[in-house]
Protein backbone atom coordinates (compact mmCIF):
# COMPACT_ATOMS: atom_id res chain seq x y z
CA UNK A 1 0.00 0.00 0.00
CA UNK A 2 1.48 3.34 -0.83
CA UNK A 3 2.01 5.94 1.59
CA UNK A 4 -0.75 8.74 1.87
CA UNK A 5 0.25 11.84 0.67
CA UNK A 6 -0.11 15.22 3.03
CA UNK A 7 -3.46 15.95 1.50
CA UNK A 8 -4.77 12.35 2.67
CA UNK A 9 -3.29 12.49 5.76
CA UNK A 10 -4.12 16.13 6.74
CA UNK A 11 -6.46 17.75 4.43
CA UNK A 12 -5.68 21.24 2.46
CA UNK A 13 -4.76 24.40 3.75
CA UNK A 14 -5.64 27.71 1.90
CA UNK A 15 -3.56 30.20 4.13
CA UNK A 16 -0.33 29.63 1.53
CA UNK A 17 0.28 33.65 0.43
CA UNK A 18 0.43 34.42 -3.06
CA UNK A 19 3.97 36.35 -2.62
CA UNK A 20 6.92 34.94 -3.33
CA UNK A 21 10.39 35.73 -2.20
CA UNK A 22 13.52 34.81 -3.57
CA UNK A 23 14.58 32.81 -0.37
CA UNK A 24 14.58 29.08 -1.72
CA UNK A 25 16.05 25.95 0.44
CA UNK A 26 18.04 23.16 -1.28
CA UNK A 27 16.70 19.66 0.38
CA UNK A 28 19.12 17.28 2.28
CA UNK A 29 18.92 13.68 2.64
CA UNK A 30 17.04 12.67 5.75
CA UNK A 31 15.73 16.19 6.14
CA UNK A 32 11.87 16.62 7.02
CA UNK A 33 9.24 19.27 5.53
CA UNK A 34 8.16 20.08 9.70
CA UNK A 35 11.85 20.62 10.69
CA UNK A 36 12.92 23.35 7.87
CA UNK A 37 9.04 25.21 7.88
CA UNK A 38 9.83 25.15 11.92
CA UNK A 39 13.29 26.58 10.53
CA UNK A 40 12.17 28.97 8.02
CA UNK A 41 9.31 30.75 10.16
CA UNK A 42 10.52 30.31 13.68
CA UNK A 43 9.41 32.35 16.29
CA UNK A 44 6.08 33.90 16.28
CA UNK A 45 5.11 32.83 12.99
CA UNK A 46 5.90 29.09 13.14
CA UNK A 47 2.08 27.28 13.58
CA UNK A 48 1.24 23.55 13.58
CA UNK A 49 0.06 24.68 9.92
CA UNK A 50 2.98 26.36 9.11
CA UNK A 51 4.80 23.09 7.51
CA UNK A 52 1.84 21.73 5.66
CA UNK A 53 1.40 25.23 4.02
CA UNK A 54 5.25 24.95 2.80
CA UNK A 55 4.40 21.58 1.62
CA UNK A 56 1.44 22.62 -0.19
CA UNK A 57 3.16 25.31 -1.60
CA UNK A 58 6.23 23.16 -3.09
CA UNK A 59 3.42 20.88 -4.33
CA UNK A 60 4.89 18.32 -1.98
CA UNK A 61 2.02 15.05 -1.44
CA UNK A 62 4.15 12.56 -0.45
CA UNK A 63 6.56 13.77 2.44
CA UNK A 64 8.47 10.31 2.17
CA UNK A 65 9.33 11.41 -1.56
CA UNK A 66 11.14 13.91 -2.12
CA UNK A 67 14.53 13.48 -3.47
CA UNK A 68 17.87 15.40 -2.01
CA UNK A 69 18.53 18.02 -4.10
CA UNK A 70 15.37 19.42 -4.81
CA UNK A 71 15.27 23.01 -4.70
CA UNK A 72 11.96 24.29 -2.32
CA UNK A 73 10.82 27.82 -2.25
CA UNK A 74 9.98 29.58 0.83
CA UNK A 75 6.83 31.17 0.60
CA UNK A 76 5.32 33.69 2.51
CA UNK A 77 2.94 32.62 4.86
CA UNK A 78 -0.21 33.99 5.12
CA UNK A 79 -1.41 34.94 8.92
CA UNK A 80 -3.84 33.75 11.06
CA UNK A 81 -6.31 35.99 13.06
Amino acid sequence: MPAKSVYERLGTSTLVGSDQTARKHIYKANERIPSIACFEYGGDSYTSETWRQFAEYNNIDDLDAIAPGTVLTIPQITPTT
